[in-house]
């Protein structure tokens, strides 16, 4: 056979092996339309998600520093020419180590977990790369070998600017229709206002009613005498639980080698570590590209037109008219989605092809094998260490139909006249492959020679644990802590990727502005997991898939007042945590697990070293809440508190840590009260005027007859409805007062009166109409 129809990386054709796969494929486009699946002959599918830009990379190495960058020109202006790209080198992610051989990736274990509310320590900054994104005409790649930066340069070719004026007319009904709504939302304000104004009363009588019964007592024994009285008891709040941050019931793992399989581990949970190996050779026959692996991807991209939005204005035209005017240009670029060129505002000369010729699509071998076991189907599908396959020759079994429209390209195929000169409906494809050998640690239920999920029974815990990389049981399930106190909190870190992003507007030589996104990545602590798949470049920053063990906290459920009994509420406010000291967690921890852990302030280090850790190491800390001197305000029932009810039926219960006296407690309440006081009714003012402004709308459109009138208009009309507001909001404060305060509530009345009956005057001295 010819060596030009060979694929890089192989002396010869490969050998066809009799296998079953899975195949993972991506067919849907952006219209949200699913082309019908192949039938494959004689061989098993299944479908999972898209495959351009979520593929997992393999073992870590330091990445090389990078940059970006994809221009939008948002001025709207054609350019000229673009000029000749340079001859294209590979990606950072295909480059070369060896001859025939793909350069490796990020390491990253297979583990999954949800995140929020991340925080971050920060790690070394390794890479960065800059994205200008936007309308585009001519579109080229190179490599700069001397500081290893991919440039992706789009310049603009046309732009197309849509003009919308509302008429006069059509403006006006606007308003009259916002007067109907503006008048409900005014409306809403008098009952906000008031009930705030009735809850400050009620609060402010029940603190002053709790502040004239209450009763201080000793916390060391509970008097019948003061059963449903109001108390002030402050003391220490102590507990005789033991907290564990063990998971439920769990027993340690047995390890076992992988090379043997012990029956009498059969439903046992066992840890094995060791190489998991596949001699598959996985087809693609669309295309006739091959590779023993486990997993095989192929992503596509199609050269097309993208349509992007500029910005927009809104300008008022002699008449009344209002004019927006949007900019909208295209340019074209590569996609992995179909873009549908049907809903682009000019779609003249900017039609895309009508459907992808090749759709992404994963396959993967059905067995695989570790050691004497058999990996179960759901293990291989988080097997995602997908590294680059890089093709040197064309494959041999090429589609007839393609004879002399295919070529090599940056390690890929290329369908198109001239891989340099990209025209629209070219395609590019490229591969990825799990390699056939992968070093994998398991924690699971031993089910024959396969694994299955451990449960500790109905609602307990279940583990199902495969990470990459040979880790101890140690490691994967850390050994939990057992200490006296009021609350346990662990809190775990991992060691990742994040992505940083900061967006700029620069003016280039030719004065075309250009919005300029600069993507870098660095290495950071965080108690959250980060989603990798999202970043805009994947390929080297790949964070393990799921937190092996999840940060919580452990509340103690019996805690004592002397002879009370501190209800969960009151224990779940007391958040003044310390860390737990190095020696406790030593003496807490097993023997065992002290020998292979590395302690560090206030917990340990799960890795292979501290000073150097690498993407998925673990930094595990502890914090508790120790016995402390509270104070609790509420009702004596029984040996525990439950909320006073006063007079005017409020309710009254308060907790502060620290031993603070009555006095102290009722003063911090009565603060609070004002506070809330003030933020509710400036919030009641501020309905009010949003609604008046609505409401008088049509005076500034009448006046938008001539512009720079209608300009002036709209200023007066914010000041007479703010003036209006603060005077209806006055009255009602005052009408909700003057049952607790008569003074109060005159003064209020009368300084209302002067605010509305000042802005009448106001506007009859102005000559405008003033408002039945």
């Amino acid at each position: 056979m010819a060596d030009d129809e060979r694929f890089e990386g192989e002396e010869q054709e490969p050998e066809k092996v009799e296998e079953e796969f899975i195949e993972e494929t991506d067919e849907t486009d952006d219209t949200g339309e699913q082309s019908p699946p192949e039938e494959p002959p004689e061989e098993e599918f299944i479908e999972e998600g898209p495959v351009a830009e979520d593929a997992e990379p393999g073992p870590y190495e330091e990445p090389v520093e990078e940059e970006f960058v994809e221009e939008e020109i948002v001025t709207g202006e054609p350019a000229g020419e673009a000029p000749e790209p340079e001859e294209s080198g590979e990606y950072a992610e295909e480059e070369i180590t060896e001859e025939g051989e793909p350069a490796l990736a990020a390491e990253a274990s297979d583990e999954e977990a949800a995140a929020e509310d991340t925080f971050y320590e920060e790690g070394d900054p390794t890479d960065a790369y800059v994205e200008e994104t936007g309308g585009t005409e001519e579109f080229s790649e190179e490599i700069v070998a001397a500081d290893d930066t991919v440039t992706e340069v789009e310049t603009a070719e046309d732009a197309y600017v849509e003009e919308s004026e509302e008429s006069w007319f059509s403006r006006m009904g606007g308003a009259v229709k916002g007067v109907v709504i503006g008048l409900i939302i005014f409306l809403i304000g008098f009952p906000l206002l008031f009930w705030n104004e009735g809850r400050a009363v009620k609060r402010y009588k029940t603190l002053k009613e709790g502040a004239g019964s209450v009763v201080s007592v000793p916390p060391d024994q509970v008097s019948p005498q003061h059963e449903g009285k109001l108390v002030h008891v402050t003391g220490v709040a102590t507990t005789d639980e033991m907290l564990t941050d063990a998971e439920g019931n769990l027993p340690r793992p047995v390890s076992v080698p992988a090379d043997r399989i012990d029956p009498q581990n059969e439903g046992k949970l066992i840890h094995v570590t060791g190489t998991a190996t596949s001699a598959s050779n996985i087809p693609d026959r669309e295309l006739g590209v091959s590779a023993n692996a486990i997993k095989l991807a192929r992503i596509v991209e199609m050269y097309q037109w993208k349509e992007n939005r500029g910005g927009s204005r809104t300008g008022k035209k002699l008449g009344g008219k209002e004019v927006t005017q949007a900019t909208y240009s295209y340019g074209r670029g590569w996609s992995d989605k179909l873009i549908s060129s049907a809903a682009f505002k000019q779609t003249q000369g900017h039609q895309n092809p009508a459907a992808m010729p090749y759709q992404g699509r994963r396959l993967a071998t059905k067995r695989v094998t570790l050691g004497a076991f058999q990996l179960p189907e759901r293990y291989i599908r988080d097997m995602n260490r997908f590294e680059p396959l890089v093709l040197r020759e064309l494959p041999p079994d090429l589609p007839s139909g393609l004879g002399g429209k295919v070529h090599l390209f940056q390690g890929g195929l290329y369908i198109g006249a001239d891989p340099r000169s990209p025209q629209v409906g070219d395609v590019r494809i490229r591969y990825e492959m799990v390699k056939p050998a992968q070093p994998v640690s398991i924690i699971a239920r031993q089910q024959g020679n396969t694994f299955a999920p451990y449960s500790t029974g109905s609602g307990g815990q279940t583990v199902d644990m495969l990470t990459f990389g040979n880790r101890s049981a140690a490691e994967m399930m850390p050994a939990g802590i057992a200490v006296n106190a009021l609350q346990l909190k662990r809190t775990v870190q991992m060691y990742q990727w994040r992505e940083n992003r900061s967006t700029k507007t620069v003016t280039k030589a030719d004065g075309k502005k250009v919005k300029q996104t600069q993507y870098s990545y660095n290495k950071v602590w965080s108690d959250r997991r980060i989603d990798s798949g999202q970043f805009k470049k994947t390929a080297g920053h790949a964070n393990p898939p799921a937190m092996p063990l999840e940060s919580r906290t452990v509340m103690a459920r019996n805690v004592t007042l002397g002879a009370y009994q501190l209800p969960e509420r009151f224990v779940s406010r007391i958040s003044t945590f310390e860390p737990l000291p190095e020696e406790q967690i030593r003496s807490a921890l097993p023997a065992a697990f002290q020998d292979r852990a590395t302690f560090i302030p206030g917990g340990y280090y799960v890795g292979k070293n501290a000073q150097s850790p690498a993407i998925g190491d673990l930094k595990v800390t502890y914090a508790v809440v120790n016995p402390q001197p509270v104070t609790v305000v509420a009702q004596q029932s029984g040996s525990t508190f439950v909320p006073y009810v006063s007079r005017v039926s409020g309710t009254l219960e308060e907790f502060s840590t620290g031993s603070r006296s009555s006095e102290e407690i009722f003063g911090k309440a009565r603060d609070r009260n004002a506070t809330m006081t003030w933020i509710l009714r400036f919030a009641g003012l501020a309905v009010m005027f949003i609604g008046l402004l609505m409401v008088f709308r049509p005076i500034s459109v009448v006046m938008d007859v001539i512009p720079f009138l209608g300009n002036l208009a709209e200023k007066g009309v914010a000041l007479i409805a703010f003036l209006l507001a603060a005077g209806f909001a006055l009255i009602t404060i005052a009408i909700a007062w003057i049952f607790y305060r008569p003074l109060f509530g005159a003064i209020l009345i009368a300084v209302a009166a002067a605010l509305i009956f000042g802005t009448k005057m106001l506007r009859e001295r102005r000559g405008e109409p003033v408002p039945a």
